[in-house]
């Protein structure tokens, strides 16, 4: 198993807790660039991707739409939508 995670040292400790065979990569998963060098380790260790779990999810601020700013809206879908995309 490997856990990608934009917090390293909590993705390495969740890795730890998961035993011997974990590994854990410190990934946005925003980045495209950074998603694809974190795919390349994940198949260097593991030889390959049997399923993928993409589990951040974010709710925003709480907020009325009218009062929710278009750059929140825009980082809500980058988060919730793009994320599963570049994985």
């Amino acid at each position: 198993m490997t856990i990608w995670d934009v917090d390293g040292p909590l993705a390495e400790r969740t890795a730890a807790e998961l035993g011997d065979g974990a590994r854990s990569f410190a990934v946005d998963v925003l980045d495209f660039t950074a998603v694809q060098a974190a795919a390349r380790g994940t198949l260097g260790a593991f030889g390959r991707i049997d399923a993928l779990v993409t589990s951040a999810r974010l709710a925003g601020m709480n907020a009325t739409v009218i009062d929710d700013p278009v750059e929140e809206w825009r980082w809500l879908l980058d988060v919730n939508l793009n994320r599963t995309f570049h994985c």
